[in-house]
C-alpha cells in the first residue's frame, strides 16, 4: 500500500505549508531597536520610552508578531496572568470594574483570572491563597480577609486593593470625603435643611473619611443619624419608619443596598419620592432604571488604574508612598428620586 502511495501522482495546490510567524529579530529591525527593548515591551518591563513602545507594537502588528507566552514566561519566571477577587460578579459596579480591568490588562499583554466569593466569603483566604500562587498579581476588591492577612498576603506576591485601605499596600480608592460633600451640596442646593444620614455601624476608614465629611463647619443642613442593622435591602426597606419619624425630609444612602430598600420601602408606604423624601444613593450600581439619584465612582478609569499598579507592584515600582495610593473624585447623577423638599 506504501509502494502503490509513493508511484501515485503528487498532490499540489490542495494544502499549503503554513509560513512562520515573524522572529522577535524581525520586529526589532523593523523598529529600529533591540531585541531587548522589544522583549522589554512585551514583558511589561519598565524603562522603554512611550514612542519607543508604540514604535515597536506597530511594528509588531504590521508583522502579525505574537510573543510566545510559555517562552516569555519563563523568560521573566512569570505566567502572564493576573488576579482578580471581587465580592459579588452580579452587582453591577462590580461587573463594569472587572470588565475595565480586563481590558485594561489585555492592553498590557495579560489575562485576567477572576473569582468571587458572594456565595461563601469563609473561602476567601484559600481562594486568595491559590490565585497568589497562580497568577503574576492580585487585585482584591473589597477583600473579607483582615488587614494584617492582606500584609501578610502582600509579603509573598504582588498585591493591590481596591475599595479597601490597608496601609502602606497599594491602593485604588474613590474619596469618600468627596462622595460625601457631592451629596450634601446637592441636596443643599435643593432647599433641604434636615438630612438622614443611614449607616450601619462600623469603624472602617471608609466610613471614618464620611464621618469626617459630615461633621464639617459650614452653613449646610443639619444631619440626624439613623443606625442601620447591615446593608441589605431588608434593612434599608426596615428603615422606612424611622426616617419619616426623624423629620428630615431627604436621606442619604451610600452602603450596600440599603438605598434601594429604602427608596422601595417609601413606594410600598405611599410615600411621594421626591415630593416628600429625596433620596441619594452611592453603591456604583450602574443601575439608572431606579431612578436613584446617586453618587459615583469613575469605574472604567478606577479599573484601569488598578491593573495598572498591579503592573507596577510586580515591577517593585511603588516603594514610593506617592505611588502607593490612587483616589479618584466620584461625580453626581442627578436622577428622579431628588427634588425640594415639600
Amino acid at each position: 500500500m506504501g509502494a502503490d502511495s509513493a508511484a501515485g501522482p503528487k498532490r499540489t495546490g490542495h494544502r499549503r505549508r503554513r509560513s512562520p510567524g515573524a522572529t522577535i529579530r524581525q520586529v526589532a529591525k523593523a523598529a529600529g531597536v533591540s531585541t531587548a527593548t522589544v522583549s522589554r515591551v512585551f514583558s511589561g518591563a519598565g524603562g522603554v520610552r512611550s514612542t519607543t513602545r508604540e514604535r515597536v507594537l506597530n511594528a509588531a502588528r504590521d508583522a502579525r508578531y505574537r510573543p510566545n507566552p510559555a517562552a516569555r514566561s519563563l523568560a521573566r519566571g512569570s505566567t502572564g496572568l493576573l488576579g482578580i477577587v471581587v465580592p459579588d460578579l452580579t452587582h453591577p459596579g462590580e461587573a463594569h470594574f472587572v470588565q475595565a480591568a480586563m481590558r485594561r490588562a489585555q492592553t498590557e499583554g495579560f489575562s485576567l483570572a477572576v473569582a468571587d466569593w458572594v456565595h461563601s466569603p469563609a473561602e476567601v483566604r484559600p481562594l486568595v491563597a491559590e490565585m497568589a500562587q497562580r497568577t503574576d498579581g492580585l487585585l482584591l476588591c473589597a477583600p473579607a480577609l483582615l488587614d494584617r492577612e492582606c500584609a501578610v498576603l502582600a509579603e509573598t506576591a504582588a498585591v493591590v486593593l481596591a475599595r479597601r485601605r490597608v496601609r502602606p499596600l497599594p491602593t485604588v480608592l474613590a474619596n469618600e470625603r468627596v462622595r460625601v460633600l457631592r451629596a450634601i451640596e446637592h441636596l443643599r442646593e435643593l432647599g433641604h435643611d434636615r438630612v438622614a444620614w443611614v449607616a450601619p455601624s462600623n469603624d472602617s476608614e471608609v466610613e471614618r473619611e464620611r464621618d469626617t465629611a459630615l461633621s464639617r463647619p459650614g452653613g449646610g443642613p443639619s444631619v440626624v443619624a439613623l443606625e442601620a442593622g447591615g446593608a441589605s435591602f431588608a434593612d434599608g426597606h426596615g428603615l422606612t419608619n424611622a426616617l419619616l419619624r426623624s423629620g428630615a425630609t431627604a436621606a442619604i444612602a451610600f452602603e450596600g443596598e440599603l438605598a434601594p430598600g429604602l427608596l422601595s420601602g417609601l413606594r410600598d408606604g405611599g410615600i411621594d419620592v421626591p415630593g416628600r423624601i429625596s433620596l441619594v444613593g452611592g453603591d456604583d450600581r450602574g443601575d439608572r432604571r431606579s431612578g436613584l439619584t446617586t453618587v459615583v465612582s469613575p469605574l472604567d478609569e478606577m479599573g484601569a488604574a488598578a491593573v495598572d499598579l498591579l503592573l507596577m507592584t510586580t515591577r517593585g515600582e511603588t516603594t514610593a508612598p506617592a505611588l502607593r495610593t490612587v483616589r479618584f473624585d466620584p461625580r453626581l447623577e442627578i436622577r428622579r428620586s431628588t427634588g425640594p423638599p415639600p
